[in-house]
């Protein structure tokens, strides 16, 4: 069924990681228009940026209904729409949601063990799915991302999810190698965007620091 943004967020577990990660839909087709993952965190929900289409009302599934989030409603921080190696993140007001997940104020360190929780489409069937990373050390100084390594394969379908532990999230899933991979995109690579390519093994994932969604969050 499809809501507004007046949902019985009773309904919801604040308590249950799983039920904070949700996924973003392009329209109100559901799964066949699934676009990515996101994460509630107390009356915000986040993802990356280029998960959503700006000019366009978007949809989240949330406590058994599909969900309308008005376009011109999101803070986004993605400069410009298009270019994956700039402030990836999406951020939209949602009052009275509740989740035991919140913005981690310390950093990641090298060979940091986190856990990723997304949605994915094995079989063409939408399920949620999680796994461990470790935290690369090469470039984790850098100032906006940070580079993990998944146990498991963790597709594009999963941009926008959380790395976290304990309830902490250390930052947003925003671009993995597949990004790379689909021939759409082997045409339009910029100079950092190769290094990327060509520096990142199949199971590598760029994170978006939590540090850096902070300051696109309403004070």
């Amino acid at each position: 069924m499809v809501g507004t943004p007046q949902v019985n967020w009773e309904s919801l577990s604040p308590h249950d990681i799983t039920e904070a990660v949700v996924p973003v839909f392009r329209n109100a087709l559901g799964d066949r228009s699934w676009a990515g993952s996101s994460f509630i965190i107390d009356n915000y929900l986040i993802t990356a940026g280029h998960v959503l289409a700006y000019d366009q009302d978007c949809y989240v599934a949330l406590g058994g209904e599909l969900v309308c989030l008005s376009h011109d409603q999101w803070i986004a921080g993605q400069v410009p729409i298009d270019d994956f190696t700039g402030f990836d993140v999406a951020i939209y007001p949602m009052q009275g949601i509740r989740s035991s997940l919140s913005l981690a104020s310390d950093e990641v360190v090298p060979h940091e063990e986190l856990t990723i929780t997304g949605w994915q489409r094995p079989r063409h069937q939408l399920l949620q799915v999680t796994t461990s990373c470790l935290v690369l050390g090469d470039d984790v100084h850098d100032e906006a991302y940070f580079r993990i390594a998944t146990a498991d394969r963790i597709t594009h379908g999963a941009s926008g999810c959380p790395i976290y532990r304990d309830g902490k999230v250390y930052g947003l899933l925003a671009m993995g190698r597949d990004t790379f991979e689909m021939p759409a995109g082997l045409g339009y690579l910029t100079p950092n965007e190769s290094r990327m390519r060509h520096d990142m093994e199949l199971n590598t994932c760029w994170v978006f620091r939590s540090s850096h969604i902070a300051r696109f969050m309403p004070r």
